[in-house]
């Protein structure tokens, strides 16, 4: 760090002999420090979390805000399946049903209604992009 703010105070121009060879050492003694302290003795990983906390690099994964854990690929198409239906409850007849279903297949929606064709159907799915 120190050998990068000469350079800027130098105004760009290149590093003399006697800078490489620092920088050189400089780079020994940090990797002999690397072999024989990991970064985890040097640093707890309770400063890691405040230090980031304070620099505000986290989103808050506090419940009250609404955090939602990380969902598994099946969940996400599960919860998108269930946001693309939508329930209708009215008392339409079979026919007018029908006649909603062969609306729907134009505009490439697929109706999913009870197995019991009683007449009146009280309840019904409109499953979109499926």
């Amino acid at each position: 760090m120190v050998l990068l703010a000469m350079v800027e105070m130098r105004a760009g121009k290149g590093p003399t002999a006697a800078e490489k060879a620092l920088a050189a050492e400089a780079r020994e003694r940090f990797a002999r420090l690397c072999e024989e302290v990991r970064p985890k003795d040097l640093f707890s990983s309770e400063a890691v979390r405040v230090m980031v906390k304070d620099l505000g690099l986290n989103r808050s994964r506090d419940p009250v805000l609404a955090f939602r854990p990380k969902m598994s690929i099946a969940d996400r198409v599960q919860q998108t399946k269930k946001k693309c239906i939508v329930t209708v409850r009215s008392s339409m007849t079979v026919d007018e049903a029908q006649a909603e279903r062969s609306l729907n297949r134009r505009t490439r929606e697929r109706v999913m209604w009870p197995l019991s064709n009683n007449g009146n159907l009280e309840d019904f799915w409109i499953q979109t992009g499926l």
